[in-house]
């Protein structure tokens, strides 16, 4: 079990991980967040939470613990075709995270769209990170388009992908599909 947990764009799927981790009695549970309406949801449902734009904000504090996990559900921006906010965030991590899930609508099919291209080098990114630091990463790809899933679904499913890392290992799992977990 993780000594912190961070959860990266703490919406409603955000809250459901970290009201289980809390259940767990992990120390320390925090959630990320951009907007008031996201920061007021998290706080009326018990998160702890810290608020800024991952377009220009240093996560940093996490780095004061061991065993640190970080659930990435933020997506990538809008425009360009790289991942600027995972890559800047990893970069600044290095091996404080000790394992990574990263949410995403990749497929192993070539990128065509810019979106695509986005999500495509978040995980290119993800596996960079994770095959430099020796940490573990856990990627779990969601359907394109539309949500198969439940926020609680998905929880549960993350919650379980995390737990099946390995040391170093590369985990993916797809959430229309999870009994590869």
């Amino acid at each position: 079990m993780p000594e912190s947990v961070w959860i990266m764009c703490c919406g409603k799927l955000g809250r459901c991980i970290a009201q289980y981790y809390n259940r767990e009695n992990v120390p320390e549970v925090i959630g990320w967040v951009r907007t008031n309406a996201a920061l007021e949801a998290g706080l009326a449902n018990g998160v702890r939470l810290r608020q800024g734009k991952l377009d220009s904000s240093c996560t940093q504090p996490f780095y004061t613990r061991e065993n640190v996990w970080v659930f990435w559900f933020a997506p990538p921006p809008a425009r360009g075709v790289s991942d600027i906010r995972l890559r800047r965030f990893l970069l600044s991590a290095g091996t404080a995270i000790d394992r990574l899930l990263l949410l995403s609508h990749h497929r192993d099919e070539p990128a065509h769209t810019p979106r695509e291209q986005r999500y495509a080098d978040a995980e290119q990114a993800a596996k960079a990170w994770a095959q430099q630091s020796g940490r573990e990463l856990v990627i779990v790809r969601q359907p394109p388009h539309g949500d198969a899933d439940t926020p609680e679904q998905l929880a549960a499913l993350c919650q379980q992908a995390m737990h099946q890392a390995t040391d170093g290992g590369v985990l993916i799992t797809t959430a229309t599909n999870p009994a590869n977990v």
